[in-house]
């Protein structure tokens, strides 16, 4: 898919496969998932979950900045599915980590998230986690105690929010 919604989920407005391919670079987004898109997009109307490639054409790899693709990429919805892709064996080959507070989220303490990707998962289709409640996703590398999540580039937060059907 790279990067590309598997919806008809277009509206028009500019939100689509070229925001989900976003390169990360630029801004300093929160991270949340509410970037600076106009209100037709959080106004649009989606018929079925949309699978984002997470890093868009970066896929999921050590030294990109997260944050600022998921601010970019936003909104995500519930239902939306985010697929994290790798290819091990690598220098760094990643993994996915879900944490379930802030607290340990900032300090890319990984003893206190949940590994839902081993760094064998992101292959092939890659691993794919959905979006199904109404809240925070606090999400993370976890490869080398947390060191790729430290740095600032391998995490990312995301919001999502109830889709208009």
């Amino acid at each position: 898919m790279n990067g590309q919604n598997s919806g008809s989920g277009s509206s028009g407005s500019g939100w689509g496969p070229k925001n989900t391919n976003s390169s990360g670079s630029g801004s300093s987004g929160s991270g949340w998932g509410w970037g600076g898109h106009s209100e037709e997009v959080y106004n649009a109307t989606y018929n079925e979950p949309r699978k984002i490639i997470v890093g868009g054409d970066k896929e999921w790899t050590y030294g990109f900045n997260y944050s600022d693709w998921a601010s970019k990429t936003a909104p995500f919805f519930v239902n939306d599915i985010l697929v994290f892709k790798y290819n091990p064996p690598a220098p760094f080959t990643p993994t996915v980590y879900l944490f379930s507070n802030p607290s340990s989220y900032e300090k890319c303490d990984v003893k206190k998230g949940n590994m839902i990707a081993s760094p064998k998962q992101g292959t092939g289709n890659g691993f794919e986690l959905v979006l199904t409640k109404l809240k925070p996703y606090y999400i993370s590398c976890g490869e080398h105690d947390g060191a790729h999540c430290s740095n600032g580039t391998m995490k990312f937060t995301v919001m999502p929010i109830l889709p208009r059907w």
